[in-house]
């Protein structure tokens, strides 16, 4: 045995090791059970102005005003395959035109909406 005076002693110290190790994790899952019903506690009581400050977020700005242009696309290029045309065949400034007139017409339709926020 290299160091160990007593053979004996080495179980012991594993024991004593794996005591230890389990101390510790209890410790961590007490710690993150709290860390957890602190946050539910927090979001909770801060619902309202956590979903207005992401709603009112430069990102989600952008990606409500891109969702709504894209579907808008979407809809026109229906609307031109329904009275059989081809979407092919008209320039994408027109068809730019065409989307900004669809959405003065729909001012609301196809919007995003989170639940929560209204």
């Amino acid at each position: 045995m290299v160091g160990l005076a007593n053979p004996n002693r080495r179980p012991a110290m594993h024991l004593i090791a794996l005591a230890r190790w389990l101390a510790r994790k209890a410790v961590v899952a007490e710690w993150k059970a709290r860390i957890a019903e602190a946050t539910k506690v927090y979001l909770m009581e801060h619902r309202n102005e956590l979903i207005k400050e992401a709603w009112e977020h430069p990102v989600a700005q952008e990606y409500r005003h891109q969702e709504r242009m894209r579907l808008a696309r979407k809809a026109v290029i229906a609307e031109i395959r329904e009275r059989g045309g081809k979407v092919n065949s008209i320039a994408p400034e027109e068809l730019r035109k065409l989307v900004k007139a669809y959405l003065e017409e729909h001012p609301w339709d196809g919007v995003i909406r989170e639940i929560g926020c209204r």
